[in-house]
């Protein structure tokens, strides 16, 4: 699922998301600052890193909307 395909659509948005579009983009910068500050040490199941994060150039979620 990509933010700019249901961007598109209002109401499949708030579905997923339970925000209006304009809400999401206020809280876009704060949630990558949250999200850079939390994924630098910690992994999606909460555990401390072993090693540093870095930005692959085949990753499936290149925008930070779609994370």
């Amino acid at each position: 699922m990509q933010y700019d395909k249901i961007k598109r659509r209002p109401i499949q948005f708030v579905s997923i998301t339970g925000l209006n579009l304009d809400d999401f983009n206020v809280l876009l910068p704060y949630f990558k600052a949250e999200w850079d500050e939390y994924n630098d040490y910690f992994t999606l199941d909460g555990k401390p890193r072993r090693r540093r994060t870095f930005a692959r150039k085949d990753t499936v979620l290149p925008k930070m909307a779609d994370k």
